[in-house]
Parts: structure tokens; sequence; C-alpha cells
């Protein structure tokens, strides 16, 4: 509706999810909010258990600013391809970080996992934004 996504383009910038050309297979809105909110929790939950590791403690801050970084870049800026490019900067730092995470428990790879799978299907989303608009 018009009101929905003229709110939905306050909330997001230049970009709202409602009025971009998305690629096949895309989930709907709500699947993010869902998806992100797991991770986050999944990433909370094990920093605090893991504060006295800096260098990932380091990696931690670093992948929440391109998060950050990533949806300004996106959705306030509408630059898919510069997003796109962060994306993959975002996953090769996010695998280190899950590299050295799985060095302290084995577990700790697989719970992450999730975490890069969804980065992949991002990224897939992210190039299919980019080449469609």
């Amino acid at each position: 509706s018009y009101f929905k996504q003229n709110i939905g383009g306050i909330y997001f910038g230049k970009v709202s999810y409602n009025n971009i050309i998305m690629p096949k297979f895309s989930p709907p809105s709500y699947v993010f909010i869902i998806v992100w909110s797991i991770i986050y929790l999944i990433f909370y939950l094990t920093m605090i258990k893991n504060l006295s590791y800096n260098r990932i403690y380091i990696l931690y801050i670093i992948i929440l600013g391109m998060h950050v970084l990533w949806n300004f870049l996106f959705f306030f800026m509408g630059y898919f391809l510069i997003s796109l490019i962060l994306m993959a900067i975002l996953y090769f730092t996010s695998f280190v970080y899950v590299y050295y995470f799985s060095q302290i428990k084995k577990r700790y790879f697989y719970i992450y996992l999730i975490y890069l799978i969804w980065l992949m299907i991002a990224t897939y989303l992210n190039i299919g934004v980019y080449l469609l608009n």
C-alpha cells in the first residue's frame, strides 16, 4: 500500500525493500527481521562468553560496523555496487571471525554456519539488486 511504502521509504532512506526489483527466490521482507535477529542474538551470546579473546572481539566490532555501513550504503544511499564490494569484504572478515571462533570451540563453527550461509544469500540478493536496478 501507499502508506506502507512511504513508511518504508522514510525508514530505509532512498531504497525500500518493497520498491526495488528483487532477484528470483527473494524471501519476504519479514524473513530478514527474523533471521537477522537470530544471528545478532548468536553474536551477542557467544561474544559475552568470550570477551577475553581480543582478536575475536576486534573482528566482532569490525563486522558489526560493516553491517551498519552496508545498510547505510545499500538502503540510505542506494549504492548497490559499493555495498556489494563491502559485502565481499564482510564475508571474508566473517569467515576469518568464524575460523578464530572455531579454534576456541568446534561447535562455534556450526553455530556460525547459519550466519555464513545467510551472508551468501545476502550476497546473491545484493548481486541481483545491482543487476536488476
